[in-house]
């Protein structure tokens, strides 16, 4: 069997080696994924809360102060039993915007780089006691266990001292290893874990012990509380309301501002999830902690144990010669310690690198690799924090308790707490109070109580005055009240007297409890993601500012190539908060201000970001509640019915940001809303952001059919405008467009004229043949008479001739009634057609216009080609055709007119030499109303007349352009060949 040093010796090199096991395995995700992802890990690793002075030194606490010692339970439990008043905000506030420190945090509401030094400062001297605390822990219960009668006193205290060392270089090389990388840190967490589980079982087995072991059970403890009445009277003893009160808020500022906690709680803690598990979660943790504490205390006392009340956890065990139980009080003991110590380091590393080194790091930025240059200087941070830990506790005078180093600590970091609150509650406090107020508690701290701990002073004489201030941990009470009551009456008073910038007041808003805090639209003057990071690149060197801006635009899930606004907007404050994780709030707010800085004029309005704040509501909409709830479903009401209008609309800001885009104005423009909100009008594809940007400086608020070319098709708009705000253009606050698609309308309206013109061209064509037909009778009857009458050669002649003209003029005045009538409604009569009478009527009318271009008709078709038809519409249909081939030839140029037979079908090719169909009209050039001519010289129906009168023959006709040798149109006819 092993001796007792052996047990705790290799218990102690268990205990180490499965510390590092757990944490290495962590870090490189060796563990399964719902290991290093589990809530209850994330939760277990919250209790780093609980350092060697809640393992140890709470026994004593009980002892002095009896059940008024639940105080520490209840201020430690009741923070995370009201985590969704307190912690989750500054969770939200701490990951959106990386805030891995206290200092962070108040640098980033008071935008003061020095209250992150003087915070950095103050929260370093009040962990020194804390770090102190926890060597001693250590130190004093490895001379507990090996303090020997026989042994010298100088023997005893260098084994003190050397054991002293070795737990801090252990310590050390922890947190160097585990603890100075950028990223979240599994391997701690693990860690951190795993200890909380050891202090946990330790203290309850040796509660369970001293309960069964030393009385027996609950009856043998009934028993030996009824024979030492007084120690029940212990834990009815009166205390002082003020103390009882205090108690408590040290505990609860504890919790959440000590850097340790606040690095657990906050930079390592990825999930809100793990906030709201930890509400019920630590206070369940603490309960079984301190279950096992009263019967430990009265334990001690029953069984003589040789140790302070304090160690009487260790002690107990070891009285009764428990080797085994003495070695895991031990180890539990030591873990806690470890624990605290190692973030501690890590948290403290961090808040001093940020706020203490980075901001000189400028004149080697580009020649020395930042990320490895953080890191480093990580580890040298850690092991001088944990050196002056080791250097307070040598300073440390003998009889200091742990109790008294624990509220030492404790106290002084209750002087950050009206800092916390006013991070959340607070909108009129600004930097002057807070520096002000922080600076005045935490010299009376180190004046009346840091300094006496070291020195020994206990009195402070003011003759003056006839003043007498008792001073030490002693008189923590009335000394807490003093200091935390002067720095809030300072911190009010000197907000009040002071102004608050512009820069405090937006940061306010941002650290506001309300979700739905808008943010404001500020203007940029970058155009491009790559241009940001060019800037960046000038302080962080090209290889670091590339992988930030990678990083920044994974994280938004933005691509490169996004040059709105919004987008750049979005992606500069996430690299801001991406380089405040890395290098602190104030360097990086520093390094983005002289980058890439906002512009905004002096006197400017400041803009409201109102897309950033809807998309903010939209993500908190389940959580809004109450009145906050009622408006939110009216907003969204008011925005389903923008969004369903089918007149599209769009909103814009004063400076012309796109903040609406409506599915009506998607489907006209073809634009989709998320490539364009956040965008600018100017930046809008052609051609709407120049029509929208006219109609903007238009001083008209209507305009009415305005001629738009979308694609290849042209489409008239109506636009109207509303100006929002005041109504006056120079004094707004922005736009709402309206467009209205009057395409089909107007398309209607001209097919209308049109109809209405070839109606009035019809009834003109009937008179004027019907006046013509008369004279022409009159005409052709007296030719004839001559002819008849008059025998002599020469009359006959001349009458034939006049009798040839009539009839020509006859035939013209035929076709002109033909083609006034043809289209009418009704069924026309059909029958046997010889193609090549038509198209010669149809060249003899055309040879009539002398006004257009002279082309050679060739009908190189044969004579009786007959198709089943009505011969008037026929010749309309070749008219059409043969002008619409005219018009695109060049003068003197052929047209071709030829025929096959195929398949029982007549086939009719026209052929021309022209210009030819652009490839991007020819699917349209038989729709109605569409032209290429230009204005004026076509309307847009021969084609579909063309069209329609071979669909009611049961004809196909299809057109090719270019044909061979790229020249030219040709149109082919099939009709069926009649029978007869």
């Amino acid at each position: 069997m092993f001796n007792l040093d052996q047990t705790i010796i290799i218990a102690s090199c268990i205990y180490f080696g499965l510390l590092f096991l757990i944490a290495w395995l962590a870090e490189r995700k060796y563990l399964p994924r719902w290991f290093n992802d589990n809530p209850l890990i994330q939760v277990l690793s919250l209790g780093v809360f609980v350092s060697a002075w809640s393992f140890y030194g709470v026994v004593d606490l009980f002892n002095q102060y009896g059940y008024g010692a639940l105080s520490y339970y209840m201020g430690a439990g009741g923070l995370f039993v009201f985590a969704p008043l307190m912690m989750a905000p500054l969770f939200r506030l701490t990951r959106t915007y990386q805030l891995h420190s206290l200092a962070d945090l108040l640098v980033f509401r008071f935008r003061s780089p020095f209250a992150g030094v003087l915070a950095t400062f103050f929260m370093l001297l009040c962990a020194l006691p804390l770090l102190a605390l926890q060597i001693q822990a250590v130190a004093d219960t490895s001379l507990i266990i090996n303090y020997q009668p026989t042994a010298s006193r100088d023997a005893l205290f260098e084994l003190h001292d050397q054991l002293a060392v070795i737990f801090c270089i252990a310590a050390v090389l922890f947190a160097a290893v585990f603890g100075a990388g950028r990223e979240r840190h599994h391997g701690l967490i693990a860690a951190m874990a795993l200890e909380s589980v050891i202090k946990m079982v330790a203290l309850l087995a040796v509660g369970l012990f001293a309960l069964h072991h030393v009385f027996g059970g609950f009856r043998g403890l009934d028993k030996w509380l009824s024979l030492h009445p007084e120690q029940l009277e212990t834990l009815y003893r009166p205390v002082e309301n003020a103390s009882s009160h205090m108690l408590v808020m040290l505990f609860f500022a504890t919790a959440i501002v000590l850097p340790h906690m606040f690095h657990m709680g906050f930079a390592e803690n990825a999930r809100l999830r793990t906030l709201r598990q930890a509400s019920w979660g630590i206070p369940l943790y603490l309960l079984l902690l301190s279950l096992p504490v009263l019967p430990i205390l009265w334990a001690g006392f029953a069984a003589g144990t040789a140790v302070t009340p304090e160690y009487y956890t260790l002690g107990v065990p070891l009285a009764a010669g428990e080797t085994g139980l003495t070695a895991l009080a031990y180890v539990g003991g030591l873990s806690a310690a470890i624990g605290t110590t190692v973030v501690m380091a890590v948290a403290l590393s961090t808040m001093c690198l940020n706020h203490w080194l980075l901001p000189l790091y400028r004149p080697i930025a580009g020649f020395i690799g930042l990320y490895g240059l953080i890191t480093w200087l990580r580890r040298v941070l850690m092991a001088m924090i944990i050196a002056a830990g080791y250097l307070f506790y040598c300073l440390l005078q003998d009889g200091q308790t742990l109790t008294d180093l624990a509220i030492l600590s404790f106290i002084g970091s209750l002087q950050f707490l009206p800092g916390v609150f006013v991070v959340l509650y607070g909108s009129r406090a600004n930097k002057q109070g807070l520096l002000t107020g922080l600076s005045a508690g935490m010299a009376l701290w180190i004046g009346c109580l840091l300094l006496p701990t070291l020195v020994g002073w206990r009195l402070l004489e003011i003759p003056t005055l006839n003043l007498a201030l008792r001073l030490g941990v002693e008189n923590w009470s009335q000394l807490t009240t003093i200091t935390i009551t002067v720095n809030i009456v300072l911190f009010v008073v000197v907000s009040r007297l002071t102004r608050t910038s512009a820069e405090e007041r937006r940061a306010a808003e941002q650290c506001s409890m309300d979700d739905v805090a808008r943010p404001l639209r500020l203007e940029l003057d970058v155009r491009s993601a790559a241009e940001i990071g060019d800037r960046l690149s000038v302080a962080l060197g090209a290889d670091t500012a590339h992988q930030e801006l990678q990083r920044a635009l994974t994280d938004i899930d933005q691509t490169m190539n996004d040059a709105r606004p919004y987008a750049l907007r979005r992606l500069r404050d996430r690299l801001e908060a991406n380089l405040s994780g890395l290098m602190g709030a104030a360097v990086a707010h520093a390094l983005m201000d002289r980058a890439v800085p906002y512009h905004t004029a002096a006197d400017a309005p400041l803009k409201e970001d109102l897309h950033f704040v809807e998309n903010r509501i939209n993500l908190f909409r389940h959580h809004l509640t109450g009145l906050a709830g009622e408006l939110d479903k009216l907003r969204r009401h008011h925005r389903q019915t923008l969004e369903s209008l089918p007149m599209a609309v769009c909103s814009l800001g004063d400076d012309g940001e796109v903040l609406l885009w409506n599915r009506a104005m998607t489907e006209l423009t073809g634009i989709a809303t998320e490539a364009v909100l956040g965008s600018t009008v100017i930046n809008l594809p052609f051609p709407w952001g120049a029509l929208i940007d006219d109609f903007l400086l238009d001083t008209s608020a209507h305009v009415r059919k305005q001629t738009v070319d979308i694609g290849s098709n042209k489409h008239w708009l109506s636009l109207h405008k509303a100006t929002l705000g005041g109504g006056d253009l120079t004094d707004t606050e922005g736009h709402i467009i309206m467009i209205d698609d009057l395409t089909e309308t107007e398309q209607l309206e001209q097919e209308l004229l049109h109809s209405e013109r070839l109606a009035s061209i019809g009834r003109l064509a009937a008179g004027v043949a019907h006046e013509v037909g008369n004279p022409l009778t009159g005409i052709a009857c007296l030719a004839q008479d001559l002819k008849f009458e008059n025998e002599q050669p020469a009359v006959q002649e001349v009458a034939g001739q006049i009798l040839g003209q009539t009839a020509r003029i006859n035939r013209i005045v035929e076709s002109l009634v033909h083609f006034a009538h043809a289209g009418k409604s009704g069924e026309e009569k059909q029958a046997p057609v010889d193609l090549f009478e038509c198209i010669e009527e149809a060249i003899h009318l055309l040879s009539l216009q002398k006004d257009r271009a002279r082309v050679h008709y060739n009908n190189m078709m044969a004579p009786d080609t007959l198709v089943l038809g009505n011969e008037q519409t026929l010749t309309q249909m070749f008219i059409n055709l043969f002008s619409n081939a005219r018009d695109a030839s060049p003068a003197e140029s052929p047209v071709d007119i030829r025929s096959e037979q195929q398949n029982g079908n007549i086939v009719v090719h026209i052929r021309d030499y022209g210009v030819g169909i652009a490839p991007q009209y020819i699917d349209r050039v038989f729709e109605p109303f569409f032209t290429t001519k230009p204005a004026g010289q076509g309307t847009g129906l021969g084609l579909a007349l063309v069209y329609s009168i071979v669909e009611d023959h049961g004809g196909h006709i299809e057109v090719k352009s270019p044909v061979e040798g790229d020249q030219g149109t040709e149109f082919i006819i099939s009709f069926p060949a009649s029978n007869v």
